[in-house]
Formats: structure tokens, sequence, C-alpha cells
């Protein structure tokens, strides 16, 4: 069976679902119990000549303890340049971000993409067909237990990496530049982008790569009495394909 249902204009909302729900009774002449079906279909109506394109151009590769620059410009599908746009720039640890999957926010599909349907569907098919099964329960980590009974919390020597710039606007031809402050930190950065001017929205982003000429690593013990002997361990990496002449001093501090 085909359905055609008009769209009306006046229609100015992202929310709209097409539902159906389909009953069947049952046969006792052929022993078929009753069926139920529900069909939900999300109605995209976003608008595309109201996203923002974004354009980053920040350097493939960068230093510690150095700015990065990212110069941003902003377009749209058709017409002029968009005017009095809005930018809010941010560049996080890579690493961070792949723990959970994290996506680069996009305010176009937070304001026109698919929202949750908002209707309730009840029925009595549950007291019809009886479910089996508990409800699953879930649990993370392996080590909060510990960390409960006291005590201090692991030492952790590594950096991590959030900065976030105050919004700018981009000039007049939908061009900007944005500077943020990078420290001492050896990894990759995304760096995302979140535009909006009255009417439109858009994002996007870029990966940056930190990595000083070498890497120095010391390991040493956590503490040491009087007349105790150590071996400290110096890892080093050169993260260039060039051999780098090193000089090493070992100022002794605290005794």
């Amino acid at each position: 069976m085909d359905l055609s249902i008009p769209v009306d204009k006046t229609w100015n909302r992202h929310d709209l679902y097409l539902s159906t729900l389909v009953v069947r009774p049952g046969d006792k002449s052929r022993s078929a119990t009753p069926k139920r079906a529900v069909g939900l279909l999300h109605l995209p109506l976003g608008d595309e000549n109201r996203r923002l394109t974004l354009a980053l151009e920040a350097p493939d590769k960068m230093r510690p303890n150095q700015p990065l620059t990212v110069k941003v410009k902003a377009s749209v599908k058709e017409g002029e340049a968009p005017k009095q746009v809005n930018v809010l720039l941010s560049a996080v640890d890579s690493g961070v971000l792949n723990i959970t999957d994290y996506a680069t926010p996009d305010p176009w599909n937070a304001f026109f993409g698919q929202k949750r349907y908002g209707a309730d569907i009840y029925d009595i098919y549950g007291q019809v067909i009886e479910g089996q099964g508990r409800v699953a329960s879930l649990r993370f980590g392996g080590d909060g237990d510990e960390l409960k009974r006291g005590g201090k919390p692991p030492v952790n020597h590594v950096t991590i990496v959030a900065q976030q710039a105050q919004p700018v606007v981009l000039n007049d031809q939908g061009e900007g530049t944005v500077t943020l402050p990078i420290g001492d930190f050896n990894g990759e950065l995304r760096v995302m982008a979140q535009a909006w001017t009255a009417d439109d929205f858009g994002s996007s982003e870029d990966k940056v790569v930190v990595a000083a000429p070498v890497i120095a690593e010391l390991n040493t013990p956590r503490f040491l009495a009087s007349g105790d002997t150590t071996r400290l361990a110096l890892d080093l990496s050169n993260l260039t394909d060039k051999p780098q002449p090193c000089r090493f001093t070992l100022p002794p501090a605290g005794w």
C-alpha cells in the first residue's frame, strides 16, 4: 500500500515523524497469535542553504610551547559572503576524544537534525506476549573499589591539552584568525570550530601534530632513604629523521 502525504510550506519545524501502527488479530483455526507492528520515519526538513561552510587553515605540525594560529573562512552554498559570523575555536587532545568517540559539535545538526520522537506509544502487547530475561546493568572501570578505601590516587604524569578561545567575529569577507596557546604537550590535537550567525550555522575540524624534536622521560623511584642505591631510567625519543646531539644535566635537589 502506498500513501501520499503533502508537505505544507508552513511546517517550519524539524521534529516531524510519520508513524504507523498495524494490528493483526489472532486466528484460533490457524493457531495464529495476535501481532502488531510499529513504524516510525523521520521527515527531514533541514535547509541546506542555512548551513555555513567552514575552511580551517592550520599547520600540519608544530612544536610544543608555541601559539597555534588558525585561519578561518566561512561561506554559504549560495549567495554573498555571510555577515557577522561568530566562531568558537578549540583544540583538544585527540587521544582523550577517541576514548568516547567524541564527535565535533555541529550546531546546524543541533537545530535542523533529527530529534527524539516526542510521543509515547502504549499497547497491551506486553500483556499478551510475556517478556523474558532481565534488565541489563552496566559497570565501568575495574579499580574504583580500591580507590574508595582511601589513599592517594595513582600518580599521573600525562599532559592533557584542552584549550578554547573566546568567540571571535569574522570580517565582512567571512575571514578571521584565532590563536590558542599550546603548552608542553606532544601528540595530536583536534582543532574544532563552530560558527553561527542570526540564521546560519556550521562546523569544521582539522588535525595538528605537536611534537618536539626530542622527547625525554625520566623514571625515578617515588622515595629514597639515606644510604640507598638506585638506578634511573632516561627514555629519549628522536622524532626527527636526523641524528640529534644531546647533553644531559642532572642537578640533585632537596638534599
